[in-house]
């Protein structure tokens, strides 16, 4: 939960005497005052704190328990969702992720994602802005250079040109060309800029000829001439760019989403970020003022309340105490709706998220504006809609069946897929494929566009199996098909897809479900090299939840690369070692299976000259017979693990993860096995997990 701030704004008072500025200050500093202030474990719902936050709201006073003690009530029988398990969950606050704050202040104000940009802020990583207002990605690939053998038997061949300063040695960075004996060509690939340049090769360091496979050449040395071109592509302007000026979220050891409770710190960086993006806000939702704006207050008390009731229920998801809607009346009333918005969207109220409840008995009993506000984050990524805050008006969610039906109602929308994606990549891990290092010589084709790609295949991918296809597990590792668009068809060997953008189509036979996907492949490998005990961790923690220790101090480095030994046979030494292999022992023989496949996730047939072993053991993987443990390649593996009760059981653990905020304690071992159970009772469907989650007695109540 949210830990105590130290900013230099907790606990001063900032005030000024001039007009309208001083009065904004007032309001915005005084409720990120609290803000910052926030934080320890909640003593007790509806205690209010002796002052305001300087915006109106109270807040729940705070201790600084350790959350130790079991409050939770046993199962009673009785069918209005009483938790099944003796142990709850602490009460908490949870601060919106950066994804979250730009979905809900899009949808609150309709918000529409930038079709255009002003600056290079407004675009993507890695694209800039062009003077024509659209975000642009140029990239230049590697330009791959040959000279054919014809018998000749050079010792070394280089290049040498306009691009590199005509370095003449080796000493001095001339760039070299590796012979392959099987074209018996000597072949280079170089990060050369764009432009026109003019090169030649040189031969044992000596000898200088012109390029014979090059036709154009000039002057009076008769030089080579090369044009380079980047490869300029438009791209999507994503969101509003307000997620990207807020503190990234961080993510503690084991716990893989970026919606972690206790990661939630509110620091003094966040208080001007969060100042900046609402007023930004504020000025945008100007544009938008008939979908929200009921009236204009200013000037105008009346409207000034009912503008301040209305709005306030939509943004702090919830019914404005009197006090507050009182205090942001007067401020629309006194300078207009911008500044009462402003001062909303920088109070703690909407800024975090409420899982404090009210007293049942020796337990809290979650509001149903709570449970509407959970039920929209996990399952939407976004604000409760306005059905859904009717709803918890009425106490619809007061019940299983309640919460059951709009949870499948929020499940047919489409934000539901998008917040899926996001869930997906996140478990897997797969995020980092954006960014990934890998050699740009071995691998050129490995460019932005490419891992977009990538990366957009697993989600759509998971998407789609969740709404569209059989909706079971076992499809998710087990599928011969994919989403795939010409840059991936051309990494899988396959033919592409008609049209533009990611297609379904049929997998090559070596391939299946999501151990197949490029972003698994290339998150989990060396920048020149395949890793198994990268994957075989990927499988172990990712697709198993076991967790396995950090590897002892001297245990070592990566195994060098020996041209004349396979992967298999540097990683065999490396685990034989006896400070590695208790470990090992779990982690290469499943590592192995994926040993088709290279650095960037291409197919490979053979590996240091020799034909690929992709073959493996999943030992200790529950459920599987010690006889049936082997298998070979990744297909077989998928098919192995979509048969095991502990993969599908790593996924429910991994769901009450995200849907909670939080890593799992020895106290959620019944809730966590519980849900597990569920699962396998609905014959492991990913929609029925997701109701099951919200629905469980853990989702409502805490101690």
């Amino acid at each position: 939960m949210p830990k105590r701030g130290a900013g230099p704004l907790a606990g001063t008072e900032r005030d000024t005497s001039i007009g309208e500025v001083g009065f904004r200050c007032r309001v915005l500093l005084g409720g990120l005052i609290a803000l910052v202030a926030c934080g320890g474990a909640p003593s007790g719902a509806g205690e209010t704190d002796p002052g305001d936050d300087g915006d109106g709201t109270t807040l729940p006073t705070f201790s600084g328990g350790d959350g130790a003690e079991s409050g939770g009530d046993t199962d009673d029988g009785s069918d209005d969702g009483d938790p099944l398990c003796e142990t709850l969950a602490p009460r908490q606050l949870r601060l919106l992720t950066r994804a979250e704050y730009e979905s809900t202040v899009a949808d609150l104000f309709a918000l529409e994602p930038r079709a255009s940009c002003e600056t290079d802020n407004h675009c993507p990583s890695g694209s800039a802005c062009n003077a024509d207002g659209a975000c642009v990605l140029t990239s230049v690939p590697l330009t791959e250079l040959w000279l054919p053998a014809d018998g000749h038997t050079w010792s070394t061949v280089h290049v040498a040109g306009t691009f590199n300063d005509w370095t003449p040695t080796v000493g001095a960075g001339l760039w070299s060309l590796e012979y392959d004996g099987d074209t018996q060509t000597w072949r280079g690939a170089f990060d050369i800029s764009e432009g026109v340049h003019e090169y030649k090769f040189v031969l044992d360091e000596t000898d200088w000829i012109t390029d014979p496979t090059n036709p154009e050449t000039t002057g009076e040395f008769n030089n080579s001439v090369l044009t380079v071109e980047g490869e300029t592509q438009e791209v999507d302007v994503l969101g509003l760019g307000l997620g990207s000026e807020l503190p990234a979220e961080s993510r503690p050891p084991g716990f893989p989403f970026d919606n972690n409770a206790e990661a939630g710190l509110v620091s003094a960086t966040h208080v001007e970020a969060y100042m900046r993006a609402a007023g930004t806000v504020a000025q945008l939702a100007l544009d938008t003022r008939d979908t929200w704006q009921p009236c204009d207050p200013h000037g105008d008390g009346a409207c000034a309340q009912t503008f301040a009731a209305d709005l306030g229920l939509r943004v702090f998801r919830r019914p404005l105490q009197d006090a507050e809607r009182h205090r942001y009346a007067d401020i629309a009333a006194a300078d207009g709706a911008s500044l009462a918005l402003e001062a909303m969207l920088v109070s703690p109220s909407f800024l975090y998220r409420s899982e404090i409840g009210e007293p049942d008995g020796d337990r809290f009993r979650l509001t149903g504006h709570e449970i509407a506000t959970s039920l929209a984050y996990t399952l939407t990524g976004s604000t409760p809609d306005d059905a859904l805050l009717a709803a918890a008006g009425a106490g619809e969610l007061e019940t299983p069946a309640g919460i059951e039906a709009h949870a499948r109602r929020l499940l047919d929308d489409p934000r539901a897929r998008d917040t899926l994606g996001r869930f997906a990549a996140q478990w897997l891990g797969v995020e980092q494929i954006a960014t990934v290092d890998k050699n740009a010589q071995l691998f050129p084709m490995m460019n932005a566009p490419l891992r977009a790609s990538m990366l957009e295949e697993t989600r759509r991918f998971v998407e789609y199996v969740a709404f569209d296809g059989t909706g079971r597990y076992d499809e998710l590792l087990t599928a011969d098909y994919s989403f795939v668009d010409a840059r991936l068809a051309a990494l899988y060997d396959m033919q592409p897809p008609a049209g533009q953008g990611l297609k379904r189509a049929e997998l090559p036979a070596d391939r299946a479900g999501l151990l197949g996907h490029a972003s698994v492949l290339g998150s989990y490998a060396y920048s020149d090299q395949s890793s198994p005990v990268r994957r075989g961790l990927f499988v172990r923690r990712r697709i198993l939840c076991q967790e396995l220790p950090e590897p002892p101090p001297d245990a070592g480095s990566v195994p060098e690369i020996d041209p004349d030994a396979t992967t298999r046979e540097r990683f065999d030494q490396h685990s034989s070692d006896p400070a590695c292999a208790g470990c090992h022992v779990l982690i290469d023989p499943v590592g192995f299976g994926f040993e088709h496949f290279d650095a960037v996730g291409a197919f490979r047939a053979e590996d240091a000259g020799e034909p690929v072993d992709a073959s493996g053991i999943a030992t200790a993987v529950g459920g599987i017979d010690p006889d049936d443990e082997a298998f070979d390649g990744v297909v077989e593996l998928g098919a192995l693990l979509a048969t095991s009760p502990e993969a599908p059981a790593c996924l429910a653990r991994q769901y009450f993860r995200f849907a909670h905020g939080r890593l799992e304690t020895e106290d959620d071992s019944c809730a966590v096995e519980a849900l597990a159970d569920a699962f396998a009772t609905a014959d492991h469907d990913l929609v029925e997990l997701f109701v099951a989650t919200l629905t469980a007695g853990e989702f409502r109540y805490r101690r």
